[in-house]
Parts: C-alpha cells; structure tokens; sequence
C-alpha cells in the first residue's frame, strides 16, 4: 500500500495514546471525532477517527491504550505486525465508508 508510507506513526508512552496522522488537514478544515472502537471489536472509546466531512478525507486515527491494542490484534486476531494491522484497519475503514455511495479517500 503505497500511502501507508506517507503515514505518520506517534506513540507516547507515558499516556499510552497512539496517533496515526494519513493526512494533513487543510487550513481551516472542519474535523470531526467519531468513535469507532465498539464496532470494529475493541472496547468503547479506545479508537476514533479523525475525519474531514466536507471534503471526504480520512485524516487519522486515535487510539487509546496502545499497548492493549497491539496486544489484542497479536493475541485476538492473530496479526503479528502492528503495521500490518493498521493497513487493514484503515484499508476496511475506507471501503465501509465508501459502500454508502459517496467514497471517502485516505489523501487527495
């Protein structure tokens, strides 16, 4: 997946919050925070979204208590790389989004 590397990977340790940036936002841009975490199997909370609504961009995600997420993609589902775990998860998070007919992308 050839944007994966344009990514940009922040983990801080002493908050154990994980920020994944896929794109800048625009100047100006409205973002919005939508939690996802309850529905692609993690607890309530611990993983959201960071979205441009207006201009259909996908900006990044939060995730809250890295080390438990990390964990329980090794453990749960079976994915050894984290980095291939994120490109999953972001790869099946543009294609639900897209389904309703108006595609989100990952970068313009």
């Amino acid at each position: 997946m050839e944007t994966q590397k344009k990514w940009k990977l922040e983990h801080e340790a002493h908050t154990d919050v994980a920020y994944i940036d896929i794109c800048a936002p625009a100047l100006g841009a409205k973002i919005d925070v939508v939690e996802i975490g309850s529905e692609i199997g993690f607890p309530f909370g611990q993983v959201m979204l960071r979205v441009d609504r207006e201009q259909r961009l996908l900006l990044g995600l939060t995730i809250h208590q890295f080390s438990s997420f990390k964990r329980r993609l090794m453990w749960h589902y079976r994915i050894a790389s984290i980095q291939r775990g994120l490109q999953l998860l972001v790869g099946s998070l543009l294609a639900g989004m897209g389904s309703s007919g108006k595609p989100i992308h990952a970068c313009s």
